[in-house]
């Protein structure tokens, strides 16, 4: 089961640029469900939708593979 989904740039470095930035941000607070082509399915504690906006101030105007959280 996840609770919320990272879509990123292709490819196997781009894919651990995003995990290793997911891993910073979230910590202990999220965990790779499944992971595929470009996508990674997480599931996070607490509120989804209050991660997934934590995750893209955070992201914002720097650089990252991730395309959309």
């Amino acid at each position: 089961m996840f609770n919320l989904i990272v879509i990123h740039e292709p490819g196997p470095d781009n894919w651990r640029w995003a995990r290793n930035q997911l891993r910073q941000l979230l910590g202990a607070g999220g965990k790779i469900v499944a992971s595929y082509q470009s996508v990674m399915l997480y599931l996070v504690e607490g509120d989804p939708h209050q991660v997934a906006e934590k995750l893209r101030e955070s992201l914002r105007g720097g650089g990252t593979p991730i395309i959309r959280v």
